[in-house]
């Protein structure tokens, strides 16, 4: 009978490893992605509000700059792209002339522009109380944690404040927040 050599096989043998140790590994190593990726979201996020900044600055100044010193008023187009300038009229009521706003519309016979919104809290544990207050809401016998707003839709006020100006109405244009915006469109042709 021969003998097998014997040989020490104990370099290749793995360490024992305590229960436990390799998930938390895991653990850590995933927690560590998750930071990762929110850097990476924070940073991204950043980015893009840069880039809007640079697209508006240009669309906005930059063009419409330029094509007026060129003394472009109509569109153009050049090395393949259409550019054209556009003009907005944006209103939106500022902070603090809410109250002279709406007294104007409801003076001069527009309060139907003005809507009211109602927002009212119901706490974690009053689901049932909630869903009694949808059924009948006249009935309610609980007081009520709520407020009241009134406003104007942004689309809703610019459709009307183009439409004064277009008939020539005198509107108060501050109170409105009323203002030209020109900005350029550009089409590859």
């Amino acid at each position: 009978m021969t003998k097998s050599p014997s040989y020490d096989y104990s370099d290749f043998k793995e360490d024992a490893v305590p229960a436990g140790a390799n998930i938390l590994a895991r653990i850590g190593g995933i927690a560590r992605d998750q930071l990762h990726a929110e850097a990476r979201v924070e940073q991204l996020t950043a980015d893009l509000a840069n880039a809007k900044e640079a697209l508006r600055h240009i669309s906005e100044n930059l063009l419409p700059t330029i094509m007026d010193e060129a003394g472009q008023s109509e569109d153009i187009t050049v090395d393949g792209m259409a550019v054209q300038i556009k003009t907005a009229i944006r209103g939106n009521i500022p902070k603090g002339k809410e109250a002279p706003a709406f007294a104007w519309l409801e003076k001069h016979g527009h309060a139907n522009l003005i809507k009211r919104q109602f927002t009212i809290d119901f706490g974690k544990d009053d689901e049932k109380w909630a869903d009694k207050f949808e059924r009948d809401c006249a009935k309610r016998k609980k007081p009520l944690n709520s407020k009241r707003k009134r406003t104007v839709a942004a689309p809703t006020l610019q459709a009307f404040v183009r439409g004064q100006l277009e008939e020539g109405t005198a509107i108060p244009m501050e109170t409105f927040g009323v203002h030209r915006q020109r900005f350029a469109k550009v089409k590859v042709k």
